[in-house]
């Protein structure tokens, strides 16, 4: 038993990465020894392992380094070693893209398509499809591919299905891969789990470009038996996806009785996927009880002895908290139960929610226990834990004082920039917020430059003293702070506080012999920018007729950025004048809509990132036109609506902005034509006459702002804009059309003429809607606010013959009127033939808009009838919002 003692290892020993002093020469000098005979399989796989090694990590090999050990690994094909050839696959894949010539290997590819051994079969597919882009230049071994799909052995059927997803980001193998269908339908019914899971992410990489087929394709995989939990999540995000592009015409209901089925499944995983995905996404026409049922299930996950299912929970909680703070609260209980976890990870999370739905009682407590063991998580999580208190902060602001006692004694204690940071950037939105905490925020970050380690955090400290210091109570306290760092620091920091000090005595009269006594110390710094900086704040100082101290302190109009970007330009033409610094304010301003389209656009691409934010975008896009400044604040920016087709030459898609007094439409237009680029790019509009009030009387043309310049896909924004009297609320059509001059472009992208064509595109009408003048808006108590205003209401009969049953007739409503349901009553129970909607809005005015909808089912018309009843605080708007049914 001698020889298999085990030594006790000491604690004390490093453990060193086997590989870490690799060096990329010796090991292409070794690869001498894949030509030996016999082979000696132990050393070619570790010398595979190192290759690959230094592949992974990064270490540029060139051409000619890449293809002569391609082809020197060639060499062990005639090796039997499965675990030798597993790697010799692996590394070929890899090199693939570096090496010159690897076609030459395809014949001992295809030799191993045929083999009897199934790893073989499996990995030589996979290299196979990734060597060739255009699959069809193996002739019969395409064959062979088709029949690996319905391979006896699941890793062969696998392999065969993963290297069609990747055959098909290149577009000669996109017919071909079509050409499988029925094997991949049939591969999907598979008993294996992971040949289920990748061949339906291969029929959906087929049809995503095609909704219809989509919808086909995700009813009739629901339909059948999907006994992978991995198909099954899959199965979840595609209908989650589905369901958040909500297209036209379709009725989602199967979908969401599918994802009602999954909440019950008896995997957590298949659970979990559709819970989260319930609660995150913001889906159209979501019922309430499957809300609710997801909550059920992150609180029973809350309970689980699994902490990897808590720890999903409890992250998922936190993240929605702010959202549905109501069904959070319910959970409360459960999370306590969490802060004494022996994951601390865990821990935090709990607390995180907890201070993101608790009351202002708890906030003392659960600080408290943060303290207990911020030394316990890591760096990520703290970050987490004080995002949590930033939004109590803002949540209780009354306990300001807690707070920052809390963020002073962790800000003493060791932690890396994006910690400090994070608890910085919290102390300054406090005093930002809460006007009463500015002394006692700026006490805390001045005795945090004393001591701090990032230079950067120290620069934005001193720069936030320079602006608040002199509004307080005893500005002249802080000079010694600032003063400190000019003699304890390094230059970048020196500079700062220069600029810092100088602030005082701009704007402090008392002040300012005493700063200037101090920065005529600094004019002999050793540093260029410390004492060019001094000399210019004296002699400023010093100047009784210089600018004001606001005009010198003001923030320029522009980002650092965009006015980055202005200087490159100028630095790209001659040079022949002075840099104007209004025009580069001026373009950059005027280029803000165009970038935020383009910006907007690109996120529109990707389907699973989060809804939350589109609106305040839109908004920041009008607001940003010079134009429109005077029109105050955005009440309500709507979604896009296109009014062309996506595959046209000219697509254009138009958002109504509602003022105050104005309302302004933006039409975001994209030219799809490489050979043309867009000149005076407008669009006009003539509104339609109903016969009963003319639009164009009650909304008076004021601005239109036009495209200058449209390229190649990359869309702009165009603006026609028209005011209205306050008490006036226009509904109507406009007709629309897009006019434009064209000028055709060579090959090399020059005008063929320079004079243009003008031309004109027709494009579809756009409405004016009572919806538009209506946010949705929760209130506390719906019952007392209804009955408060029972003298303003305005009461109508409706018969909703395009709804099918109660539930859609709610929808319908909702949509018309861009109403807030209350209480959960947008879901209507089974099998019932009365219900009862009430709901909540704010008028454009900002009065108060509240609805009850009682209807039923009326079996001899198949139709719904509809009593809605409006009542508002303002008497002139309850006819208009009735009407809109």
């Amino acid at each position: 038993m001698a020889g298999g003692r085990i030594e006790k290892r000491d604690e004390d020993d490093v453990e060193v990465a086997p590989f870490q002093n690799l060096e990329k020469g010796i090991v292409l000098q070794e690869t001498r020894i894949f030509g030996a005979t016999p082979v000696n399989v132990k050393k070619c796989c570790h010398l595979l392992t190192k290759v690959l090694v230094l592949v992974a990590r990064g270490d540029q090999l060139t051409t000619k380094e890449a293809t002569d050990v391609f082809f020197s690994i060639t060499k062990l094909f005639q090796s039997k070693d499965l675990f030798l050839r597993r790697l010799l696959y692996l590394t070929l894949k890899e090199l693939t893209p570096l090496a010159e010539d690897v076609i030459i290997v395809i014949s001992s590819l295809t030799k191993d398509m045929n083999s009897p051994i199934e790893l073989y079969r499996a990995h030589a597919i996979r290299v196979l499809c990734n060597i060739l882009t255009d699959i069809s230049l193996l002739g019969q071994g395409e064959r062979h591919l088709k029949q690996a799909i319905m391979d006896r052995e699941a890793v062969v059927s696998s392999a065969a299905l993963v290297s069609g997803i990747h055959l098909l980001k290149h577009a000669p193998n996109v017919e071909l891969v079509k050409r499988w269908v029925n094997e991949i339908s049939e591969a999907s019914k598979s008993r294996d789990q992971m040949v289920q899971y990748h061949s339906l992410g291969l029929l959906y990489t087929l049809k995503k470009h095609d909704p219809l087929a989509v919808i086909k394709l995700l009813t009739t995989v629901r339909k059948n038996v999907v006994r992978s939990p991995f198909a099954n999540c899959l199965l979840v995000r595609y209908t989650i996806r589905l369901l958040r592009e909500n297209p036209p015409g379709e009725d989602l209901t199967g979908f969401y009785e599918y994802l009602g089925a999954c909440l019950r499944n008896t995997n957590d995983m298949v659970m979990y996927e559709v819970a989260r995905s319930l609660v995150v996404y913001d889906l159209p026409g979501v019922p309430y009880k499957l809300i609710s049922s997801a909550f059920s299930v992150l609180q029973l996950f809350l309970t689980t002895p699994k902490s990897i299912l808590r720890f999903a929970a409890i992250r998922t909680l936190s993240e929605v908290a702010d959202r549905y703070p109501r069904e959070v609260q319910e959970v409360n209980s459960e999370i306590d139960n969490l802060i004494g976890d022996s994951n601390r990870t865990i821990a935090t999370l709990a607390i995180t929610t907890l201070l993101k739905t608790g009351d202002a009682s708890s906030v003392d407590g659960l600080l408290a226990e943060i303290l207990s063991f911020m030394g316990e998580i890591s760096e990520e999580f703290k970050v987490v834990l004080i995002k949590a208190v930033r939004s109590l902060c803002s949540k209780y602001p009354q306990k300001y004082r807690t707070v920052l006692g809390f963020l002073s004694d962790i800000l003493r204690e060791e932690g890396g920039f994006a910690y400090k940071k994070a608890i910085l950037d919290t102390i300054l939105e406090i005093m930002r917020d809460v006007p009463d905490a500015r002394e006692i925020a700026l006490s805390c970050v001045c005795e945090f430059i004393e001591d701090c380690e990032y230079y950067q955090l120290s620069i934005l400290v001193l720069n936030v003293i320079g602006r608040e210091g002199p509004a307080t109570s005893c500005p002249s306290r802080y000079v010694r702070y600032i003063y400190n760092r000019i003699i304890l620091e390094n230059s970048m920091i020196r500079a700062s506080a220069v600029q810092a000090l100088a602030e005082f005595g701009l704007r402090l009269p008392e002040l300012r012999q005493s700063v200037l006594n101090l920065l005529e110390r600094i004019l002999l710094d050793t540093d260029d920018e410390v004492r060019d900086r001094a000399t210019f704040y004296v002699q400023l100082i010093r100047d009784e007729e210089g600018l004001p101290a606001a005009d010198l302190l003001a923030d320029l109009p522009i980002t650092p950025e965009e006015l980055e970007a202005s200087l490159l330009d100028y630095q790209g033409t001659a040079c022949d004048h002075p840099f104007d610094l209004d025009t580069a304010i001026s373009m950059a301003i005027s280029e803000r809509p165009a970038r935020a389209a383009l910006e907007k656009r690109d996120q529109e691409r990707d389907h699973f990132a989060p809804l939350a934010g589109t609106s305040s975008a839109l908004e920041s896009q009008v607001a940003a036109v010079p134009e429109f400044a005077q029109y105050g604040k955005v009440f309500k920016s709507c979604p896009p609506w296109r009014l062309t087709e996506d595959t046209v030459e000219y697509t254009v898609s138009c958002v109504k902005h509602i003022f105050a007094q104005h309302v302004v439409f933006e039409f975001i237009v994209c030219n799809t034509v490489s050979e043309q680029e867009l000149e005076d790019v407008t669009v006009t509009m003539e509104a339609v006459d109903d016969g009963d009030t003319d639009l164009l009387e009650i909304l008076v043309p004021d601005v239109a702002v036009d495209v200058k310049l449209l390229k190649y896909d990359q869309p702009a924004s165009c603006f026609v804009s028209f005011s209205r009297e306050a008490g006036d609320f226009p509904l109507g059509t406009f007709l629309t059309t897009l006019k434009f001059t064209a000028f055709n472009l060579d090959s090399a992208g020059v005008r063929e003429d320079e004079e243009g064509d003008e031309d004109e595109y027709p494009i579809d009408d756009i409405e004016i809607l009572t919806a538009d003048y209506t946010v949705k808006a929760s209130i506390g108590n719906f019952q007392e606010a209804w009955e408060a205003h029972a003298e303003n209401e305005s009461v109508e009969i409706f018969a909703l013959s395009s709804a099918k049953n109660l539930q859609d007739a709610v929808n319908e409503i909702l949509k018309i009127l861009c109403l807030q349901p209350v209480d959960g009553s947008e879901e209507v129970p089974a099998k019932k033939s009365k219900h009862i909607l009430y709901a909540t809005g704010v008028w454009v005015t900002g009065a108060l808009v509240l609805a009850r909808a009682r209807m039923r089912l009326n079996n001899q018309t198949r139709a719904v009838d509809l009593e809605l009843c409006i009542r508002s605080p303002d008497e002139s708007i309850i006819d208009l919002v009735a009407s809109a049914m």
